[in-house]
C-alpha cells in the first residue's frame, strides 16, 4: 500500500469485491488488486480487526461477509487552535 489514498481506494475495492462475492483466491484478488498475495492476507487480517464479519468460501473460492455490513471509512481535520 503506496499512501494514504491508494489505501483507501484498495480498501473501497476489496469491500465491494467482497459484497459481490466475486474477489477470487487470494491469488487472483492480489492479481485484480494489483498487490501480492501477502499483502492481500494482510488487508483481511486488517479488515477483521476493525470488525469486518469476513469469511472465505473454499467451495465457492470467494471471500464474502458472514453477514451484511456497511464499511464506513472516514478521517476529520480538527483545528487545534
Amino acid at each position: 500500500m503506496k499512501n494514504y489514498e491508494d489505501s483507501l481506494e484498495l480498501i473501497e475495492k476489496t469491500d465491494r469485491l467482497i459484497r459481490l462475492n466475486a474477489t477470487g483466491t487470494a491469488y487472483q484478488l492480489a492479481d485484480t488488486l494489483g498487490i501480492s498475495r501477502v499483502s492481500v492476507f494482510r488487508l483481511m487480517k486488517y479488515l477483521k480487526t476493525m470488525g469486518a464479519p469476513i469469511i472465505y468460501c473454499k467451495y465457492r473460492q470467494t471471500y464474502y461477509y458472514e453477514y451484511p455490513v456497511k464499511l464506513s471509512i472516514s478521517h476529520e481535520l480538527f483545528n487545534l487552535e
